[in-house]
């Protein structure tokens, strides 16, 4: 299978009004991963308003993890071990993921967003003194 029908069969599953989604442990879900050992796409969990495929059938927003010179790491092996050990995962679900209130959207920080925010917190713990953010998008 490859990724694309992954994502979509879990939005088919979403959308299944007798699917029983909402009843079971994984409405909790805050991350999905899929993959096809060659390429490996994580997107986070959101409501039906926020999980669909637009109309030039793009699924958003997805993204492949990069490391940080921003060189993909696309094999799931490699994914595996860069992304999803216990400690590096659970500090992505409780550092890196946003939830906006307002619009009940999770959202999932970029990896070059990630690496900017550590490289912020490692200034700031080194007391490198004043700074300033000079580019930000979104």
């Amino acid at each position: 299978v490859n990724p694309r029908r992954a994502m979509e069969q879990i939005v088919e599953y979403k959308h299944d009004p007798g699917n029983g989604y909402t009843k079971t442990l994984l409405c909790f879900m805050q991350l999905f991963i899929v993959s096809n050992r060659d390429r490996t796409y994580y997107f986070a969990n959101n409501n039906a308003r926020h999980f669909a495929f637009n109309a030039d059938e793009r699924f958003l927003p997805i993204y492949e993890f990069a490391d940080e010179d921003n060189r993909k790491i696309t094999h799931l092996d490699d994914f595996a071990e860069r992304f999803l050990k216990k400690c590096d995962l659970g500090r992505t679900i409780s550092r890196y993921m946003v939830l906006i209130a307002t619009e009940q959207k999770l959202m999932i920080m970029r990896p070059y967003q990630v690496y900017a925010v550590q490289h912020m917190v490692k200034c700031i713990d080194d007391d490198n003194g004043n700074g300033f953010v000079w580019h930000t998008t979104g």
